[in-house]
């Protein structure tokens, strides 16, 4: 009795995605007709996610099971992508793809681990021997706003040093720990 409760929930949410889901409705019609709305969405190109997306689709296999049918593999590439991209939360991105907030966060880091794993190869090659120098280890401490845009750098602490111990000795850090800065 419980099999088939849980299966029809399941099959009322897929139809939900199948109907509903942004990769029914919105995609399809980015593809269409606003490929630059795809490149504001994605921060790629049409042509990019579909590269991406032949890279990594071999090692996003899922199977089927007798309880739910498995989420598309472009699906979970554009759920990932868009969530690395926008930063929207996991609420929102359930509302766009009509997927649970549990199952979102396995896709998106099951995901990412698959990209790195086609891309690094790729793009991240092992250094040669005879390309190793001298190694120093610096920190760099960077604020930023909600725009991306850099307002304040700090460079050359040890790189042993952690994160709050190099924030708390920057000029940022101290100036706001004695209240000197104007914000609110």
């Amino acid at each position: 009795m419980i099999v088939k409760f849980r299966q029809r929930i399941e099959q009322k949410n897929q139809m939900l995605r199948d109907r509903h889901g942004m990769m029914a409705t919105l995609n399809k019609e980015m593809e269409d007709h606003y490929g630059d709305k795809f490149v504001q969405t994605y921060q790629m190109s049409e042509e990019q996610f579909n590269f991406n997306f032949d890279l990594v689709s071999p090692l996003l296999h899922k199977e089927d099971t007798f309880m739910r049918e498995a989420i598309p593999r472009k699906a979970n590439l554009a759920l990932t992508i868009l969530c690395l991209a926008s930063g929207d939360s996991m609420y929102s991105l359930l509302l766009l793809f009509r997927i649970s907030t549990s199952t979102i966060s396995f896709v998106v880091r099951e995901t990412c681990a698959e990209i790195w794993e086609s891309l690094q190869p790729l793009y991240m090659k092992p250094p040669r021997k005879e390309d190793l120098k001298l190694v120093v280890n610096i920190s760099v401490l960077g604020i930023g706003d909600a725009r991306f845009k850099l307002l304040y750098v700090d460079v050359g602490a040890k790189g042993r040093e952690n994160d709050s111990g190099i924030f708390i000795r920057s000029a940022f850090g101290s100036a706001l720990c004695e209240g000197r800065l104007l914000i609110p």
